[in-house]
């Protein structure tokens, strides 16, 4: 193999041997000081084959991550405070991964560390101010070392996906093999999440989400894959392709539907008025598809959803809306309170917040932004949201004549969008499983400019030699 050969001709071959047994020594050691159970020595063993795989075909192991990130299950290693410690086998699969990928690095001194893209700097600000805040309070003596050091790592876990992704990208094939595979991923995370409710008689989630599921959490990556499928599908001239995409479709959007998740219900409604605005050239369709099922929606609906948008205004509190009376269940008022109890925390510590984490979960990502990290962390949050808008309105102005292209880029706008609106109701930007494929899409797109320039470039001239 040719990874061989380079290894033996760069003298590297020693140094990988001693970084796979080293890697191996501190998994082993780890299992034993932590006194895990001895069936997790599978996932240790699955981990250094994984470690091998990663280091002699990156994009093959890139390729099991895909799947991993939806369809892993979860361990639970213990308890830390009043918090469970939970590792899924996708974080495991991921740190292997990036180590492997920086074990290759050192190997093979050719290669690039960190890629140069216009997301570094605001994703290494938010991170310095993140820790910065967490730092100021422990020092301060008001958290706990393990507890925050754990938040962190989850917290930045996704943008270690960004990084690997983002410098092993060479070529619009790889694009379109990772593209195909977390179409297949959606697909089965959609006929599990229907199979969850008709079959289980639970709201639709994801697999190894626990007994009641996640469901809501279901919602937002869903949000997130629709409409880059639905652009797919509307720029793809491949008959097939359509066809495909038009199942997974059907089968993401009844998911969706039987999640009851009313917040994931209105993202939804949020990222396809998105779609309409900076989709011209679909926007009839779209609008058109709007009416009717604006029209048919009360009608063909079913009843656990029909009943699921009653309770919105059934208990909880009344409020005054434009002269009437309106009341709002437990759920609706706690989201209402968030930014209430949000605003009251930030007062107290305004300008670092109260380090991560901070209280109970609350469900609303801004707010707990500005609770944790305050308004410099607030700041610089919305610092990488604004450049993550003004990456993928770039590819989609230098994408017009690549139609995959164009239909990927105008498809994660919307979806951004829509993760924009759910995190009202949701820590959108923390969860796993959302933020894995957001920030795996996000690498694809900041090096589909590179790969554009680089097809139209002309070819070299030789005549001259």
């Amino acid at each position: 193999m040719k990874v061989f050969q380079k290894i033996h001709s760069q003298r590297g071959q020693a140094a990988a041997v001693f970084i796979v047994l080293f890697i191996a020594v501190v998994f082993f050691l780890t299992l034993n000081i932590s006194k895990i159970q001895p069936q997790y020595f599978i996932l240790f063993l699955l981990g250094v084959i994984l470690f091998v795989v990663a280091f002699l075909n990156t994009n093959f192991a890139i390729g099991i991550l895909i799947f991993s990130m939806l369809l892993s299950p979860q361990l639970k290693l213990g308890e830390l405070a009043d918090r469970a410690v939970v590792l899924r086998v996708d974080d495991v699969f991921l740190f292997v991964i990036f180590i492997a990928w920086l074990a290759k690095l050192a190997v093979f001194k050719e290669l690039n560390l960190l890629k140069r893209t216009v997301l570094n700097t605001p994703i290494f600000t938010y991170v310095l101010v993140c820790i910065l805040s967490t730092a100021i309070v422990l020092i301060q003596g008001q958290g706990q070392v393990q507890r925050s050091f754990f938040y962190i790592v989850k917290y930045f876990e996704y943008f270690m996906v960004y990084f690997l992704v983002v410098n092993n990208i060479e070529n619009m094939a790889q694009v379109k093999t990772f593209i195909f595979l977390m179409i297949a991923t959606c697909f089965l995370v959609s006929i599990y999440g229907l199979y969850s409710h008709f079959a289980l008689g639970m709201r639709a989630t994801a697999p190894f989400e626990g007994a009641e599921g996640e469901a809501n959490t279901l919602a937002g990556y869903l949000v997130l894959m629709i409409p880059i499928m639905l652009c797919l599908f509307f720029y793809t001239e491949s008959q097939l392709g359509r066809v495909g995409l038009a199942g997974v479709l059907i089968a993401a959007l009844g998911a969706l539907t039987f999640t009851l998740s009313r917040s994931g219900w209105l993202s939804f409604a949020f990222m396809y008025f998105a779609l309409i605005l900076i989709s011209p050239r679909f926007k009839p369709f779209l609008i058109f598809s709007f009416v009717i099922i604006l029209t048919l929606a009360p009608v063909l609906s079913p009843k656990v959803v029909k009943e699921r948008v009653s309770s919105t205004f059934e208990g909880g509190r009344t409020f005054r809306i434009g002269g009437k009376k309106i009341n709002i269940d437990e759920s609706g008022t706690a989201r209402l309170d968030a930014w209430k109890v949000g605003f009251s925390n930030l007062s107290k510590k305004p300008v670092f917040g109260h380090g991560i984490p901070f209280g109970s979960v609350t469900d609303n990502q801004y707010t707990r932004v500005m609770t944790e990290v305050g308004i410099v962390g607030l700041a610089a949050f919305f610092f990488l949201l604004l450049r993550i808008f003004h990456v993928i309105k770039y590819s989609i102005t230098v994408s017009r004549e690549n139609n995959f292209i164009q239909g990927l880029s105008v498809g994660l706008l919307a979806g951004f969008f829509g993760l924009l609106a759910h995190c009202l109701s949701a820590a959108t930007f923390i969860l796993i499983r959302i933020m894995e494929p957001f920030w795996f899409l996000m690498a694809i797109i900041v090096v589909l400019p590179e790969l554009i320039k680089r097809a139209e470039a002309p070819p070299a001239d030789f005549s001259g030699t």
